[in-house]
This record gives C-alpha cells, structure tokens and sequence, in this order.
C-alpha cells in the first residue's frame, strides 16, 4: 500500500512538471510571440493591428475623409496657404505655354496632364487642404486619389523628357522632384505629430514645387531656347562633315 501511494505520489510529481515545463514553454512561445507582434508594430508605423496587410493600410489611407488635423483648434491655416494651393494650375498654364517639340512625338498625354492640374488638381487641392483641413470630407479621399497617380505622371514626364532636354535641365528636374517628396515625407511627418507649424511650412514647401517647375521649364524655354537634341546632333554632324 506504501508503494502504490509512493508510486502514485511520484507519477503526480511528474505530471506536475510536465505541466510546468509545458505552461513554461507556452509563455515563452506567448513572449516571443508578442515581442514579434511589437516589432511588426513598430515597423508599420505603430499599427496595433497585426493582421493588416500593406495593401489594406494603403487603402486605408487612401479612403480616409479626415485628416489629423481633424476638429483641431490649433491649426490656422494662413491666406498664402491657400494660395499656394492654386500652384498647380499655373504649372499646368505653363505646361501649355512652353510644350516642347518631343511631346509632339511622345505617346506621353501632357496635354491632359496640364490640364488635369488646372481644372482638377488645384481647385481640389484648395477645397481639400484648406477649405476642409480640419472637417470630416470625401473631399480628402478624391485629393489623394487624384495626387497619387498625379505623381506618378510627373515622375513618368521627366523620365519621358530626359533624352530631349539638356542635361543640366533634367538635373534641375530630378533634384526639384526629389525636394518636393522630401517636404511632403515632412509635412506628413508634421501632421502625424500635430505640429500645425511644422505641418504649415513644410506644405507650404511642397506646395511650390509646380512654381519651381514653372521657372525651370520657362528659363529653357525663353531664355535658353528649345532644345532638340536630335537637330542639334544633326547640324553636329553637318558641320564635322564640312
């Protein structure tokens, strides 16, 4: 009876640290899981949602009618920012005024382009960024929906440009563009931490990139003269023939 009482007593005790070692294991798996869970946070930028995918944020943002500014008392938005807002229809009546010869040739629509920034693009800009700051609007969602495939047009245009303009021209252009993303990153990053100030002058920035544009585009055009790479290697080679 004493053995069989021992017996049973040793065989608890072995369940017991079966149990144990199991419940140990599963809180490590937990710990380990939850420290992954963390660092996927962290790189999606604070997402407390592990389950979402990239796709499902961008489309978050991108259906999103508010912004962070959203019932803000804090953010007073001056007359200029407004203003400023209109910079992409004077790029787009500049884009009319001085269009080069290649885009003659080009299966590049920048005519429609120019004309998507004055009709579309700025006034939508102005009821968005600053007509609708802080409210609660699907005005939002079309402004982003529109400036996506906006720019992306714009990125496509100096790489369709590149062979026909000179080549300090297109590094104008790479260095402008790369600029106004770099405002943008910190406008949003101004925005995320609520810092109206911030968020201010770094919009504000982005927003003259069409203004800068405009010079680039006019200096060539007027001052310059328009550059066809292909009549100017031609006459080149006429005169090295001569």
């Amino acid at each position: 009876m004493v053995n069989l009482i021992e017996c049973l007593s040793i065989m608890v005790d072995n369940v017991t640290k079966e149990s144990t070692a199991d419940s140990l294991l599963l809180s490590a798996q937990s710990a380990a899981a939850a420290s992954l869970n963390a660092d996927l946070v962290l790189e999606s930028g604070g997402s407390s949602s592990g389950g979402h995918t990239f796709s499902q944020c961008v489309s978050t943002w991108l259906i999103k009618t508010h912004t962070h500014f959203h019932n803000s008392e804090d953010l007073v938005l001056p007359w200029y920012f407004g203003v400023l807002c209109w910079s992409y229809a004077v790029g787009g009546i500049v884009m009319m005024l001085t269009r080069p010869k290649w885009t003659e040739e080009s299966a590049f629509p920048f005519r429609a382009m120019a004309c998507m920034l004055i009709l579309v693009q700025a006034p939508l800009s102005f009821a968005a960024d600053y007509l609708s700051m802080t409210q609660d609007t699907y005005i939002h969602t079309a402004d982003r929906l529109l400036a996506c495939p906006m720019m992306l047009f714009e990125l496509v245009k100096v790489i369709t440009m590149s062979p026909h303009v000179r080549t300090g021209t297109f590094a104008l252009y790479v260095s402008s563009v790369a600029t106004a993303v770099y405002c943008f990153m910190k406008s949003s990053q101004a925005q995320d931490n609520h810092d109206a100030n911030g968020f201010i002058f770094w919009h504000n920035c982005w927003h003259t990139y069409p203004l800068v544009i405009c010079v680039i585009m006019g200096y060539d055009f007027f001052v310059l003269g328009e550059y066809d790479k292909a009549t100017r290697r031609g006459a080149c080679t006429t005169q090295s023939a001569k």
